[in-house]
């Protein structure tokens, strides 16, 4: 028998909790669609935000993923609510659905910045939407091999996250991204900033993860992982 894992951080978190050996457990990564990326690279990005109500100078910071304690998006709304006390012009994009869409709605109201941020619900569109945006960011506080980052990476979007299970194996720190010590708001806020500040910076960490990512995850590529795996038992 073989056991599969999607990252290495999950590996290593089934043999400590099962005191499994390792013997027949390998980690290979999820493949992702890449057509919809593919296609989005030629959408209409102005178009996209003026039908999201978002104006095509501001600074776009999207962030795809439950609205669940465990991805902690209302710190995306402080983030939003820092930078824009700083005059930044900046609108939170969130995109997907969970328990906490009723509260961060209200937060978001409480804050003074509801209409900075917009809560689209589940899309089949993300790939146009990620287009539109200028950075992602995870705020979450435990991942397993989050797909959203892969999609964001072939989006041409630089990522900050914070340093939690597989996402080091996804992004490398000024590579395709920021990667932050967990739960380091500051920080976390510090390395937004920091990339508001430098398109070129942006722009070579997009283009990293796209150009790196077509190949890496692309299904043909996953399934001769998988191949290679089922070949080792």
């Amino acid at each position: 028998d073989l056991i599969l894992c999607t990252s290495q951080a999950s590996q290593d978190d089934f043999m400590r909790t099962y005191q499994h050996s390792g013997k027949h457990i390998i980690a290979v990564e999820n493949a992702v669609d890449l057509k919809p990326f593919l296609n989005a690279k030629y959408s209409d990005k102005t178009g996209t935000r003026r039908v999201l109500g978002i104006p095509s100078h501001s600074f776009l910071v999207v962030s795809v993923g439950s609205l669940s304690n465990e991805k902690d998006p209302q710190q995306l709304l402080h983030l939003t609510k820092d930078l824009r006390m700083k005059n930044r012009d900046v609108h939170l994009l969130l995109i997907g659905e969970g328990p906490l869409h009723s509260q961060l709605e209200s937060s978001a109201q409480r804050m003074g910045i509801d209409e900075f941020v917009h809560m689209v619900g589940e899309r089949s569109d993300v790939a146009e939407l990620l287009h539109a945006a200028d950075i992602f960011v995870l705020a979450s506080n435990t991942e397993g091999m989050p797909a959203c980052l892969i999609e964001a990476g072939l989006a041409g979007l630089p990522v900050v996250a914070y340093s939690v299970g597989g996402v080091p194996e996804i992004i490398r720190s000024d590579e395709e991204g920021t990667l932050v010590t967990p739960n380091n708001f500051a920080a976390l806020c510090q390395a937004v900033e920091t990339l508001m500040e430098n398109h070129l910076r942006r722009a070579r960490m997009g283009n990293t993860a796209s150009e790196k990512w077509k190949a890496r995850y692309d299904i043909r590529a996953v399934a001769e992982r998988y191949a290679v795996a089922r070949d080792s038992v």
